[in-house]
């Protein structure tokens, strides 16, 4: 019998994401959405999810980037550890859910 690596193909990764992405827009809108911006893109997002991800990242290097397609990039790094590091990415509510919002607070990136 053969075995059988640990590693997952880029394209099925790939697809794997798209799936997720898809499974999530699916479901109802949840948490307290709000606009987040930086000087070239929005995007509307679930701030509950964002602050207590940002609470979990104190004491840590944080970059955080607006990306095309409604994704924001989160990179961080333990100033004493550079080895404990890491990318996380969070994707925008779909637009079909953000029809339905109105007045949404707006949170600036610096």
């Amino acid at each position: 019998m053969a075995r059988r690596s640990g590693r997952v193909h880029p394209a099925k990764q790939l697809k794997r994401r798209t799936l997720v992405r898809q499974f999530d827009s699916l479901s109802p809108i949840k948490g307290y959405p709000a606009i987040i911006e930086d000087e070239e893109r929005s995007m509307v997002i679930d701030y509950e999810l964002f602050r207590r991800l940002t609470r979990s990242l104190k004491h840590r290097r944080v970059d955080v980037r607006l990306d095309p397609g409604g994704v924001m990039t989160i990179h961080h790094e333990d100033p004493s550890n550079s080895r404990n590091h890491g990318e996380i990415e969070l994707y925008e509510i779909p637009p079909w859910q953000q029809y339905a919002l109105t007045d949404l607070p707006v949170i600036e990136i610096d």
